[in-house]
């Protein structure tokens, strides 16, 4: 769902919402799913799962290791690796036919090192969740309850020898707290939708002169959803307050008018907030060898906005098409500042901003074969300034192409290209730093062996296009093989 989804969602959900729907358990049969993965940058993955049901019981339990001699934000691949374990356990128990218990958890320890110049730095962080609910789901009301909670422990270390030192290092922590309660109804001509989340989180961090308080929020909100003929309006609101960062209203109305069944026409206004995430306030990230750190800014404020957009879809049987227009006006905008004479960037909030644009796309099946192509163009404003927002492409495009070649292979083709970007701005001069035009091209080929088995092979970024060793993030070309078995026989390919 894109544009301001604050209403239900809160925080972070100013740009649009991801809905991901995980494997769920096996009605019939207990499963087994094992992966592994080979590949160009030292890659090694193996990933598994299993799932199970009992009369009323059901559950999935999966796990992994990975290794990948790439860190996130480096564009380099010496001396470097990120090691990374997880294992994830969720399931529910039916009560009765209306009600039923839920439950998950979560592991994962992740080890990072690279180097720059003389020095080693190493990164270890490990990660927890839990999350425990009742849902219960009646002829016109379906209400329920969470209760989640989830640890985050950062250390960052440095060492001239390509291993730490036992005591060294500064921490960085994060535990977060948060219960909801949620109803929806069935009312008249509508739907209604209601709840409360309540959270708490701690911060602390060892570069800090004092642990941070923690911090408490509370949010109510409610939606309708009113049907009159083809028309559907949905209007919807809610409250948060954070002791804090204060107090925020973000209304939303949308509406969806269907002329006819394949065609599709909505329009929304809404407000939006993200409150500054852990990364913005506290972690640091040191570049020796470029002559630049990155520090956290604990003084950052929420941003805020306000977006009204349009759009269109038309889905036919072996076709769809999508149009749409929007325009979001942003408040204290969060953008990564220009060095200071250390070298070092921080955070900071843009007074005022807005970004508009346009984005069209569609596919259409060709037998046995699916095409789809996009593309966005993007203007962007910093009204302090006069100069584009940071790391917002004025233009996007990609077409990709789908379908069976020879011997029960399947293979993708998937081209986009990224225009010149402006990614960093001097404070004093005002002269913008842009980032080249990305074209990427990556290719894909899968195969089913025997029902249960299927091999696969990918090329990412096949004309090895690249922006250097100082650009966070590499970019070169990757390669890999990939081996796939499920006992039940689902695979889907790439």
């Amino acid at each position: 769902m894109k544009g301001p989804q604050s209403t239900l969602y809160g925080t972070d959900a100013i740009g649009g919402v991801i809905n991901i729907i995980s494997r769920s358990a096996s009605p019939d049969e207990p499963t087994l799913g094992v992966t592994t993965t080979a590949g160009s940058q030292g890659r090694t993955e193996i990933l598994g799962d299993a799932s199970l049901r009992r009369g009323a019981l059901s559950g999935v339990i999966d796990g992994g290791y990975a290794n990948l001699n790439l860190v996130p934000g480096l564009g380099s691949d010496i001396s470097t690796y990120s090691r990374r374990g997880h294992a994830g356990l969720r399931g529910t128990f039916a009560l009765d036919s209306v009600m039923r218990l839920e439950w998950g958890a979560l592991g994962v320890v992740e080890r990072q090192r690279y180097r720059t110049g003389q020095l080693f730095h190493f990164g270890d962080n490990v990660q927890s969740a839990l999350r425990l609910g009742a849902h219960r789901a009646g002829k016109f009301d379906r209400v329920q309850a969470t209760l989640s909670a989830s640890t985050f422990d950062h250390l960052s270390r440095a060492a001239t020898r390509d291993v730490p030192a036992s005591d060294s290092g500064a921490r960085d922590r994060q535990r977060l707290l948060q219960g909801e309660v949620t109803w929806s109804g069935v009312r008249g001509v509508g739907v209604l939708d209601a709840g409360i989340a309540l959270k708490r989180e701690w911060i602390s961090a060892d570069r800090l002169s004092q642990d941070d308080p923690a911090i408490l929020g509370v949010e109510p909100f409610a939606q309708a959803t009113f049907s009159v003929g083809r028309l559907l309006v949905t209007p919807g609101a809610r409250l948060s307050w954070s002791d804090r960062w204060g107090s925020f209203v973000a209304p939303r109305i949308a509406a969806l008018f269907r002329p006819r069944d394949a065609l599709a026409l909505r329009a929304s206004l809404g407000r939006g907030y993200r409150a500054p995430d852990f990364k913005e306030l506290y972690l640091s990230f040191v570049n020796d060898a470029a002559g630049y750190a990155v520090y956290g800014n604990p003084d950052l404020r929420p941003e805020r906005s306000t977006s009204v957009s349009v759009s269109g879809e038309w889905a036919g049987d072996r076709s769809f098409a999508r149009a749409a227009a929007f325009n979001s006006a942003y408040r204290d905008f969060i953008e990564t500042r220009a060095p200071d004479a250390m070298g070092v960037y921080t955070y900071g909030n843009i007074d005022r901003g807005w970004t508009r644009g346009l984005e069209v796309e569609g596919g259409v099946l060709a037998g046995a074969w699916r095409v789809e192509a996009g593309g966005e163009r993007l203007w962007s404003r910093d009204e302090s300034s006069g100069s584009p927002l940071l790391g917002r492409p004025p233009w996007t495009a990609r077409v990709s192409l789908t379908g069976p070649l020879v011997a029960g292979t399947r293979g993708s083709v998937r081209f986009a290209h990224i225009s010149r970007t402006p990614v960093s701005r001097d404070e004093m001069s005002g002269e913008t730093r842009y980032r080249d035009d990305f074209p990427q091209l990556d290719l894909r080929l899968s195969r089913t062996l025997g029902g249960k088995f299927e091999v696969g092979a990918e090329l990412l970024n096949a004309l090895d296009r690249q922006l250097g060793a100082d650009w966070p993030g590499f970019t070169g070309r990757r390669a890999s093989i990939q081996l796939k078995w499920r006992s039940d026989g689902v695979n889907q390919g790439h």
